[in-house]
């Protein structure tokens, strides 16, 4: 359910409250992004999806529904990476001939390019790119699902439309190398190079950063290679997620694990220091890496004050919450005082 609480007018509302995603049809299909969330969350959104299939009392609650609900101005960024995704295919699909030549492509590789191919055109030495296409792979009693951007000759690339951060703290990295191994995987005979290449597109890219840190992407627009999992590893890994679904498939939404830490937090994890005490809403007096770090600074300072860990800033992750009370929603959700001897 949608709403539209700043009364966001009818032209952009329409835009930010349509959908374009492609919904499992059935219970048992869950898709590659799906497959990386908490088991909760996968079993949660297969109960509102499909309720009739499962019985009563487990069941998503009106109360527990509402956690999916959403403003639609929090569909915006969502939404601009859709039409980032719908103009490159469409660039590619279209332009891909002039662009390429504009960009001083020699004809001879031009006259060898082909775009969406079917198989019995493709030649050894053909230049193919293969965009968007939806592929479906039977294990376990399930059927996993996805849908990659971009193939370019055996590689695939990703189209990521974000902030710096997740560039520059690697928050995402282990997740981009999940979903690329999943995209081979299921595309074996498609996808044959052993790296994804992330094309970011950075939305609050600063030309001054980029001149002033090592860290800070140089480009607002740039690509990068992770290389990826086996498919001994990939089948591993969706293998021991689907005994964690059918584990806990019947068992009441409480019962059921949802995030990890490392699945919640987007950065690194940091060691505040604070000489007077720690006070919620206080400037802290140094900060550090590691815990050995801060604890030697207490130390020096003849061991007054306090350490705490800040954890970063979450990922918002609606299923963390329904259940039964947690550390998720009970006083500050990413500073943890360290009782130190």
């Amino acid at each position: 359910m949608l709403s539209n609480q700043s009364n966001v007018p009818l032209p952009m509302a329409i835009w930010l409250a349509s959908d374009e995603y492609l919904y499992a049809k059935d219970v048992n299909e869950i898709s590659t992004t799906t497959l990386m969330r908490s088991p909760r969350y996968i079993i949660a959104t297969r109960r509102m999806m499909f309720p009739e299939l499962f019985p009563e009392e487990l069941r998503l609650t009106p109360t527990q529904t509402e956690v999916f609900s959403q403003d639609i101005q929090e569909r915006i960024p969502a939404r601009v990476g859709t039409a980032i995704h719908t103009a490159v295919d469409f660039a590619i699909n279209i332009k891909a001939q002039s662009a390429l030549k504009s960009l001083g492509y020699p004809n001879s590789m031009l006259s060898k390019l082909l775009i969406n191919p079917e198989p019995d055109k493709i030649q050894e030495d053909s230049f193919v790119i293969m965009t968007e296409q939806r592929s479906y792979k039977e294990i376990d009693g399930f059927v996993i699902s996805g849908q990659y951007d971009v193939v370019v000759n055996g590689v695939v690339h990703d189209i990521k439309t974000t902030s710096t951060f997740s560039y520059t703290s690697g928050s995402m990295d282990k997740k981009y190398i999940i979903q690329g191994s999943i995209y081979k995987w299921l595309n074996p005979k498609l996808i044959t190079g052993d790296e994804i290449v992330i094309n970011f597109l950075f939305t609050d890219w600063n030309k001054n950063y980029a001149y002033s840190r090592e860290d800070y992407p140089p480009t607002k627009v740039l690509g990068k290679s992770f290389k990826l999992w086996s498919t001994q590893e990939t089948e591993m890994y969706i293998r021991d997620k689907l005994n964690q679904l059918k584990k806990y498939w019947n068992e009441p939404l409480h019962m059921i694990p949802c995030c990890t830490d490392a699945e919640l937090y987007s950065g690194s994890i940091t060691y505040k220091y604070y000489r007077s005490g720690y006070e919620e809403g206080k400037r802290s007096t140094k900060n550090f890496d590691s815990l050995s770090e801060a604890t030697l600074y207490r130390a020096k300072n003849k061991g007054v004050g306090e350490i705490i860990v800040d954890k970063g800033k979450p990922f918002k992750c609606p299923c963390c919450d329904i259940g039964i009370p947690n550390y998720f929603n009970t006083g500050s959700i990413n500073e943890t005082k360290l009782e130190i001897e």
